[in-house]
This record gives structure tokens, C-alpha cells and sequence, in this order.
């Protein structure tokens, strides 16, 4: 009996069509693993960058909107989720308010998750990420009108005061704007042949861009201008008078 179930095909056949079958899975399930799963997580996070991105767009424009006095408020997801039924991280996202720690400083909103970060100061929007450093929204912070006598320059800039915060999570954080309505009184104008403006900046570098890029559109409306890598941008009249005007408006970020 034992030599015709031995001599049987029949008997192999399922055998063999099982461990083809299981073989195939894993093949495919590897596949799924090792391919898709990666690519589809870079993808989410390249659109959660994105998102953000958008959020810090969003905030800079309601400052932008606000009044004195006036209270808004913007949500921040602090992490993309992850995919459903697949065991993968959850990385939490953390927030922080670093307020100006001196009348020059500008202070700022930095939000980190995972190895890159998004900030928000006086308008600028930057982007890091390990040793890449990007300006995804310039800074309005520099006006210039001319006539034919003279010419006015306005430096205008949005300070975060106020207290540190910070929040880390996985979930939604609301970011509360506020603009006190007893502001420092703005100086009275200046006038003079020439006008030095100086930024102070942890992002040094970026804002070395920004002062070259404003100098480059001077230059072009016929007005002498110069920037430094110390973040110094020097503005000369020539043969026309420059009104000088500067303005500081203290903002304060809480989160919750």
C-alpha cells in the first residue's frame, strides 16, 4: 500500500501547488513591504510637508490682516497620520514659540518633524532640512517710493514677544495670534543722504539672500543700494533726500 501512495502524483500535486501558491504570496507581500509601503510613506510626508507649508502661509497672512488688539487663530496637523493596517510610526511633530530676546532680535514660530523643519520670522517662511536651507515665502519687510526730489524707505517688521511655548503630539495644534494694542511707539522719520538697515537673524544666511534679492530690484529702480553677509543693507540717496521710517509690531503666539 505504501509504494502506491508513494508512486501516486495525485498525492504531490496539492502538495506542490500550496508551496507555489505560498511562495508567490510572500513574493508578493515582500514586494509590497520592501516597494510600495517606503514609497507611498515618502509620498504622504512630501504632501504633509506641502500642508504645512501651506498652514505657515496661512498664518503669515492672517498676522498680516490683523489690528491692534485683534485675536485669530490657525490649526497646524502636527503629523501626516499613519497608513491603515500598516505597522508604521507615528512621528510627532513639536511646535515652539521663541520669542525675541532683545530689542533687535526678531524672534519666531519653528515647527520640527522628523529631519525637517519649517519658520516662521517677520514674514519669512523657511524651510530646513539637514544641510538645506530654503525661503518658501519672502518677508514684506522693505518699501521704497521715490519722486523726483526725494525718496521714503519703510522698514516695517512683525516681532514675536511674549512667552517661550511649546507642544509635541500627533494631533492638531491651535496657534493663537495676538496683537497687543500698546505697541512701542514707531521713531519719528529720519532724514538723510544715506539709510543702514540691519537684520539680526539665527538664519543669518537666508537673510543674506533676501537683502541681496531687494538690493538687485533697488539697483534696477535706478537707487543705489549694497547688502553685507551681516545681514546689513545700506541704502544711498545720491543726490535726493531719503525719509527713513521704521516701525516694530510686537506679536504674541500661544498654542493649545
Amino acid at each position: 500500500m505504501s509504494r502506491k501512495l508513494y508512486a501516486d502524483r495525485r498525492g504531490i500535486s496539492p502538495v506542490l501547488g500550496t508551496t507555489l501558491l505560498l511562495a508567490a504570496i510572500i513574493t508578493v507581500v515582500s514586494i509590497f513591504l520592501a516597494v510600495w509601503i517606503p514609497s507611498e510613506l515618502s509620498r504622504r510626508e512630501r504632501d504633509y510637508i506641502l500642508g504645512t507649508e501651506g498652514t505657515f502661509r496661512e498664518l503669515k497672512g492672517t498676522i498680516e490682516g490683523l489690528s491692534l488688539g485683534d485675536n485669530r487663530s490657525v490649526n497646524l496637523s502636527m503629523s501626516p497620520g499613519s497608513l491603515p493596517l500598516i505597522p508604521n510610526p507615528k512621528v510627532a511633530g513639536t511646535l515652539s514659540v521663541i520669542p525675541a530676546e532683545n530689542a533687535s532680535d526678531l524672534g519666531r514660530l519653528r515647527f520640527d518633524w522628523g529631519d525637517w523643519s519649517l519658520v516662521y520670522e517677520s514674514g519669512m517662511i523657511i524651510f530646513t532640512q539637514e544641510n538645506t536651507i530654503l525661503m518658501k515665502s519672502p518677508p514684506g519687510v522693505l518699501t521704497v517710493r521715490q519722486d523726483n526730489n526725494n525718496f521714503d524707505v519703510y522698514f516695517n517688521v512683525f516681532r514675536v514677544s511674549g512667552f517661550e511655548d511649546s507642544k509635541s503630539g500627533t494631533g492638531t495644534s491651535n496657534i493663537s495670534i495676538y496683537v497687543p494694542e500698546n505697541q512701542p511707539s514707531p521713531p519719528p522719520p529720519i532724514e538723510n543722504d544715506n539709510v543702514v538697515i540691519k537684520i539680526n537673524s539665527s538664519y543669518m544666511n537666508i537673510w543674506t539672500q533676501y537683502l541681496a534679492n531687494e538690493v538687485n530690484e533697488l539697483n534696477s529702480m535706478g537707487i543705489t543700494a549694497s547688502s553685507d553677509n551681516n545681514g546689513t543693507l545700506k541704502i544711498i540717496g545720491d543726490n535726493k533726500k531719503i525719509h527713513y521710517y521704521q516701525n516694530v509690531t510686537n506679536i504674541e503666539i500661544s498654542l493649545k
